[in-house]
């Protein structure tokens, strides 16, 4: 069946097209809005709380820089602090001293040698430091290591005269060898300091027999080095032996 439509046309049904104008409007309108909401968020939300973040982060950079300087100037007092410890260690460390060093001397020439049969005495004694350059001439001569070494040796050259007592003229050599002996192999020796051997600086002897005391006598000027170092900081191992020290 065909219909057929007998409204009017101002009454009748009919497709409507869409107003492109009326649409330009409505999107303008809604991007204005959103636009305004967008500003809204940002003035009234996003950048309160950013300026806020700023103000923080600015305090807090203060307050680490505050810190910093503080830490600064203690860094600086106690590098004072530090140089004046090592000022005084270093004295401590170069400080030499003899009491000991001649009272156990005392004791060495008095006790018991390897041979027995003769006596031994002290007739000078001097102590004279050793110049440092000659010491540094010295490290050179040893060799680059030496060279390079630069921790400060302390040397004392103690000159001694010794006399040897012995009751029999054909043992001098036994005597003068068994004083060597004694010498090196005794505490004194190894624990002040002395480096080398004890008759490293002998040069001969001329023993003379006196017949007043019935004894021969064997005259030995002899000169000993005493070194100490200073400034050579290493850790020591656990199973290394314990460093010598110089009293």
């Amino acid at each position: 069946m065909i219909r057929i439509n007998l409204l009017p046309s101002e009454l009748r049904k009919g497709r409507r097209s869409v107003n492109p104008h009326a649409l330009g409007i409505g999107a303008t309108a809604a991007a204005a809005v959103l636009a305004a909401c967008l500003w809204a968020w940002i003035h009234w939300v996003s950048l309160p709380g950013a300026i806020a973040a700023v103000d923080a982060h600015k305090a807090t950079l203060e307050d680490r820089k505050r810190k910093a300087a503080e830490v600064e100037a203690l860094e600086k007092e106690i590098a004072v602090l530090r140089d004046q410890r090592d000022a005084v260690r270093n004295l401590i460390e170069s400080k030499v001293t003899w009491a000991k060093t001649i009272d156990d001397l005392a004791s060495l020439v008095s006790g018991t040698f390897t041979l027995n049969g003769f006596d031994v005495r002290i007739s000078e004694l001097a102590v004279v430091p050793v110049v440092a350059a000659a010491g540094a001439r010295a490290a050179a001569a040893r060799g680059p290591a030496a060279a390079k070494d630069k921790s400060e040796k302390i040397e004392f050259a103690m000159k001694l005269r010794f006399k040897l007592l012995g009751a029999q003229k054909n043992l001098n050599g036994n005597y003068i060898k068994s004083f060597f002996d004694t010498v090196e192999r005794s505490t004194w020796w190894t624990e002040h300091g002395f480096v080398g051997k004890p008759e490293t600086d002998y040069k001969g002897d001329d023993p003379r027999w006196n017949e007043k005391i019935q004894r021969t006598v064997i005259d030995l000027p002899l000169k000993f080095t005493r070194q100490k170092v200073v400034g050579l900081q290493t850790a020591a191992k656990p199973s290394a032996a314990p460093a010598t020290k110089v009293r």
